[in-house]
């Protein structure tokens, strides 16, 4: 459509000028804060004819009235416009949940894709995505109106189905939807959990458990199946996800094995020290749990809440001034100094290793591992304003650790009875720089 009349262009000129009418095509937004259900046909398709594609659509979406209005341009445009970008028209809007477009086309004559078959790729794509974002409307027309199968998510024996796809997004209402189908709630999935720590049989409770959401724990709760609570548990303390822990504990789920270095609850704890999850450890602690004990395991390695606490990437203050609040204090550090003097001397040693791979790299190395060293030492530090060492310019990971270890936790142990003078002692190996030596023992 075009504007060929005088009054047409003052109009639409008018109409672009008003406070309440505002369209901004660069950034594909439109801002409508009139009463434009008041406007007739006509002056709708004038201003509509000016719009982008994705400003017209934004407008569409506005009304029922201005859908209807627009509805032509709408198909005019669909008409040039999906032949070469059918296919991401379609993904993008109903991403965008926008369940008209994407009916049209899906529907003849536009039929983007071939939905002849409940089962065809493009249709477990968009119910993938629909159950992910909540969208009820989308997930029941694809489901009632172009028969894409539920159970096709799986994609083979061990693989979610749709159900835990729900329960890890969090979507209660795409759940009751799914189980209206007739998709089973009751099955398992395998999780890998870590490169190390191999694959496991994970439920749905599991699957909202792990991934935070206790409105979708409740929903489950209500469904009158015998769930093993203490597995999630176990789940829900490892990611530090204090509302389902909470769900789960006034469910019935119990805190006792916690200290029974034979039961994975303890070993929960450990991982939720080791991740720095400050809160779920004191919900623990306050909902009267025993202190898990340290523990040798067969091949000499000790492990225990304060080591592990240590032994994290970036070390939390707050975990370990919280382990030994309720640890019984600087009893739980001295019965552990020499575990923890190792941990600060492995410190040392790696970072000075780092250092030297770093020195006899090439000169293009080196620039990489230069502009990696501000991004991340920048970042992690915060842009502090403090001269930093010369022999950590090469090791942005090792120095990032050994900052946060001699600026807040070492101080900490010192205060609360690790031996300064043993400390010392170790740290005089020839591997390990004087200077790296003085700046651990400097609060000593």
């Amino acid at each position: 459509m075009t504007c060929k009349s005088p009054s047409s262009t003052v109009l639409l000129s008018r109409l672009k000028s008003s406070p309440t009418w505002s369209v901004v095509c660069r950034f594909r937004v439109i801002s409508l804060s009139g009463r434009m259900d008041r406007l007739s046909v006509e002056v709708v398709l004038l201003v509509g004819s000016h719009l982008p594609f994705p400003s017209l659509v934004a407008l569409s979406e506005t009304s029922k009235w201005l859908r209807y209005c627009v509805d032509p341009l709408l198909e005019r445009e669909l008409a040039v416009a999906w032949k070469r970008h059918g296919s991401f028209l379609l993904d993008k809007h109903a991403r965008k949940n926008n369940v008209p477009l994407t009916r049209k086309l899906l529907s003849p004559p536009y039929s983007v894709q071939n939905t002849s078959s409940g089962d065809e790729p493009a249709l477990r794509h968009l119910l993938h995505a629909s159950v992910c974002s909540g969208s009820v409307e989308m997930a029941t027309m694809l489901i009632d109106d172009f028969g894409a199968d539920p159970r096709g998510l799986e994609r083979g024996d061990g693989n979610p189905n749709a159900i835990h796809l729900a329960a890890q997004a969090g979507q209660v209402a795409i759940a009751k939807l799914l189980l209206s189908r007739g998709i089973p709630i009751t099955t398992t999935y395998t999780y890998r959990a870590g490169p190390n720590l191999g694959r496991a049989r994970n439920n749905t409770m599991d699957a909202a458990a792990r991934a935070g959401h206790p409105s979708f724990v409740e929903f489950l709760l209500k469904q009158n199946i015998e769930w093993p609570l203490d597995d999630s548990l176990v789940l829900a303390l490892e990611e530090g996800h204090i509302g389902v822990l909470q769900t789960l504990l006034d469910a019935g789920a119990s805190l006792e094995k916690i200290d029974d270095p034979s039961q994975e609850l303890y070993y929960a704890f450990l991982r939720a020290c080791n991740a720095g999850h400050t809160e779920a450890i004191r919900w623990v602690f306050d909902h009267g749990a025993r202190f898990p004990p340290t523990t040798t395991n067969p091949y000499g390695f000790v492990n225990g809440p304060l080591l592990s606490a240590l032994r994290a990437n970036r070390p939390n203050p707050d975990v370990m001034s919280t382990l030994i609040e309720h640890g019984g204090g600087s009893p739980l550090v001295i019965s552990n100094t020499q575990e923890i003097v190792n941990e600060l001397v492995k410190v040392a040693q790696e970072a000075r290793r780092d250092l030297s791979s770093f020195n006899n790299s090439s000169d293009s190395e080196s620039e990489d591992w230069a502009r990696r060293i501000r991004r991340i030492r920048n970042r992690a530090r915060g842009h502090r304003a403090r001269n930093e060492p010369e022999l950590w310019k090469g090791n942005p990971t090792g120095a990032r650790r050994f900052h946060a270890l001699c600026d807040h936790i070492v101080p900490l142990l010192l205060e609360n009875g690790l031996d300064a003078d043993l400390l010392a002692s170790e740290l005089q190996q020839p591997d390990i720089p004087d200077s790296i030596a003085r700046e651990m023992t400097k609060s000593a």
